[in-house]
């Protein structure tokens, strides 16, 4: 095995105990913060700028505070496990493609990107920054983009790969008789 998969069977195994802890978090803050400003920010698929601030005001005292533990896993580490998780399955549909192998990597980016940005934005608060805000607004936009578009392109190499094999089980069949 190459070092490229053992990385890749890492961020696998790593994958499902992520989400799990994500799910947790979100929990926590269904039971303590008022329900329209419990969800994180960069799970808003198209999050426009002006919702930033409301968001951040409504979390209080005690939500901006576990917004920022959360962000102690969210920072690097997931964004590292689920793009690479997604580029080492993306490799493997699309061994010829590398263009496609960019998308996990510019989701990544930007989700760093926007977290670094949104603790800077905690960090400010009650002071309001509308270039930042409106720099995690695009930037969050482009991360779903290339994370969306990076599942496409998985779900397409699956299906291109089930017609593949059954071309070859047809031709076989067709074959023996």
């Amino acid at each position: 095995m190459t070092f490229e998969s053992h990385l890749f069977a890492s961020a696998l195994g790593a994958l499902v105990p992520s989400f799990m802890l994500i799910l947790q978090m979100e929990k926590q803050w269904a039971r303590e913060l008022p329900p329209q400003c419990s969800g994180v920010l960069d799970s808003a698929f198209w999050l426009l700028p002006d919702a930033i601030f409301p968001h951040l005001e409504c979390l209080g005292v005690v939500g901006r505070a576990l917004y920022v533990d959360f962000y102690a896993f969210d920072l690097v580490l997931f964004p590292l496990i689920y793009s690479t998780a997604l580029l080492g399955v993306l490799r493997r549909l699309w061994p010829d493609r590398q263009l496609v192998w960019t998308l996990p990597v510019l989701a990544a980016s930007c989700d760093v990107v926007e977290n670094v940005s949104i603790l800077k934005l905690l960090r400010l608060f009650p002071e309001r920054w509308e270039t930042l805000e409106n720099v995690v607004s695009v930037i969050t936009r482009t991360k779903w983009v290339a994370v969306l578009s990076a599942i496409a392109f998985v779900v397409a190499g699956v299906l291109k790969l089930m017609a593949g094999r059954a071309d070859t089980t047809s031709t076989k069949s067709g074959k023996g008789e």
